[in-house]
């Protein structure tokens, strides 16, 4: 919301004392209506049948009316739905995080591996041989 919280109240006060006073109003008609009509039997079958369908479309509206004209019940659902985004975007970091510390994990394994393989075969055993006794030679002679 653009403005301050108090701002915000204010309106979302002043929109819910509107919606309240509607309510009542329509109660109010309504009521006026149904004194004015007989008690309702008619000898239409029409009618009859009609008769539950209005009855749900009303309980529907109604419904409707009072989940949808609810102010806190708005906020609410917008704190929802920020929350619900901030989840989705920390879940999406934390999975790109992961592929990335794997992906830099395989790469550094890879690259130890491949120093293995390459020190393995550049190695002459021969040439490890001659070093290694021309060492215990160099060692005996100092020795002696």
């Amino acid at each position: 919301h653009p403005q301050s919280v108090r701002s915000y109240c204010l309106v979302a006060h002043r929109a819910a004392a509107e919606i309240q006073k509607n309510r009542e109003e329509r109660r109010r008609m309504l009521t006026e209506r149904r004194r004015d009509r007989s008690d309702g039997t008619v000898a239409n079958g029409r009618r009859r049948e009609r008769r539950p369908r209005k009855q749900r479309e009303r309980a529907i509206r109604l419904l409707l009316n009072r989940v949808l004209a609810n102010v806190p019940l708005s906020v609410l659902l917008d704190a929802a739905e920020v929350l619900f985004d901030t989840s989705l975007s920390t879940a999406f970091a934390a999975g790109t995080l992961t592929a990335w510390s794997v992906e830099a994990s395989v790469s550094i394994l890879c690259g130890v591996v491949h120093g293995v393989i390459d020190v393995m075969a550049n190695l002459n055993p021969c040439a490890f041989i001659m070093t290694v006794l021309a060492l215990q030679r160099d060692a005996a002679v100092c020795a002696s």
